[in-house]
């Protein structure tokens, strides 16, 4: 239920963006793509994973039995509830943290993230449009986890 009023508001906000972007009061075109994609994204995955174990059962299969998730926005929230029956997830990953933590889960810098990573098989970055440059961060962190783009994942479903 809480993914069809996600799914809802999603299209409520793309709606109104296209709408003021037709008006001209919204110039910005790369934020107008950016919300469309994450829209396309969330429908590709609600249509593809209906019984909401589809994606939990791929990162099994690739071998993830542990991960943390790059984001703690809405996109990071709602995978953490897609995966938590399937997937150990052990911590989020913000930048600038704003929260402790969420439902009981830590939420870490990216300095102390890369002091927890040997004991976790994959970092999933939810901000798919700064995928590469979050990668070479991450990827100074001297360790041989995986990082995966959530495009990825679920394009791959």
């Amino acid at each position: 239920m809480l993914l069809i009023v996600w799914g809802f508001v999603n299209v409520l906000l793309i709606i109104g963006l296209a709408y003021l972007f037709r008006l001209g009061i919204v110039n910005d075109r790369k934020r107008v793509k950016k919300q469309l994609s994450y829209y396309k994204l969330l429908l590709h995955w609600n249509l593809c994973d209906t019984e909401n174990e589809k994606l939990g059962a791929y990162l099994l299969g690739c071998g993830y039995k542990k991960v943390m998730i790059y984001g703690a926005g809405d996109l990071g929230k709602i995978l953490y509830h897609k995966i938590k029956t399937c997937v150990n997830v052990g911590a989020f990953i913000e930048k600038n943290p704003k929260t402790e933590q969420i439902e009981g889960i830590p939420v870490l810098s990216c300095k102390d993230a890369g002091l927890k990573m040997d004991d976790i098989d994959c970092i999933i970055v939810t901000p798919i449009f700064d995928f590469g440059s979050i990668q070479r961060e991450l990827s100074d962190k001297d360790s041989e986890v995986a990082i995966v783009s959530l495009d990825t994942l679920i394009y791959g479903l």
